[in-house]
């Protein structure tokens, strides 16, 4: 079967490519959220399969099938080890976000089916082919590398009084929030889980990070100081003394609020 480069140039190929780079670098920079997380996905989703098809046009059930697979065991806790051991070769760094929402994106897969099935219907603009034909790989990658700067950023400055019958029990329940936790005690006070370092809950976030205090038996809450390792030097202005930006806090504050504390407590303040 010839192959007909001319669907990369059709409008919604070419405006959902850009929407891509649009997305994974501006967008996600300035308000990394839960909707600009999906965006990448629908986006990445609906021109990755059609590129293929266009390479490969003789599979085009078997694309749709493995792309389907891939994103499937991307997002997954086993592509893990995979991403580890690739990144451990100092090469391309690559990150990705195990969020079981993101398999939403899978929807536009039919979509995408059906637009390659009427190709000669769609509206194409005036440009040469190869153009798309090498800026979508490089929206592909970009999207799964990894964005940091040397130096993390670890800011302490919001305070929380978490509403808990006991500080073990706070702990049980963050253990069971399904939540990827891990604890340590770098300063060996007498609590050997006094940090919990939370990983993964933005794209743009490496992790947060939560110093977790004594429980007050007067007020019933424990004391819990938000923190955070930033990597991406875009998400913040600048900044005095390794301190986080006022709009970004809020940000991650709001963030944390909605993902962590309303596992954990009816009342945080």
């Amino acid at each position: 079967m010839k192959r007909d480069l001319s669907l990369l140039t059709s409008i919604w190929f070419i405006s959902c490519l850009l929407l891509l780079l649009l997305n994974d670098f501006i967008l996600k920079k300035a308000y990394h959220n839960w909707f600009t997380g999906k965006l990448s996905d629908f986006a990445g989703l609906f021109i990755f399969s059609l590129f293929w098809t266009v390479l490969i046009p003789q599979h085009k059930k078997v694309i749709f099938w493995l792309t389907a697979c891939g994103f499937i065991y991307w997002k997954s806790p086993f592509s893990q080890a995979m991403v580890e051991e690739w990144n451990y070769l100092g090469l391309l760094q690559l990150e990705r976000v195990e969020d079981y929402s993101d398999y939403l994106a899978l929807f536009v897969l039919p979509i995408s089916y059906i637009y390659e099935e009427r190709r000669d219907s769609h509206y194409r603009l005036s440009i040469i082919p190869h153009l798309p034909l090498v800026i979508a790989p490089f929206a592909f990658i970009a999207t799964s590398q990894a964005k940091r700067i040397a130096e993390p950023i670890i800011d302490y400055s919001s305070s929380y009084q978490v509403k808990h019958v006991a500080r073990d029990s706070l702990i049980s329940q963050l253990n069971h929030s399904g939540l990827k936790i891990s604890y340590s005690n770098p300063n060996n006070t007498i609590y050997p889980n006094e940090y919990a370092q939370i990983d993964r809950l933005n794209d743009n976030i490496e992790s947060i990070t939560m110093r977790i205090g004594d429980f007050d038996t007067v007020t019933q809450t424990v004391a819990i100081e938000l923190g955070t390792i930033v990597y991406n030097d875009s998400i913040y202005a600048e900044y005095d003394e390794k301190r986080l930006d006022g709009k970004y806090k809020l940000k991650l504050q709001q963030m944390f609020e909605e993902q962590v504390i309303k596992k954990i407590s009816r009342d945080a303040h």
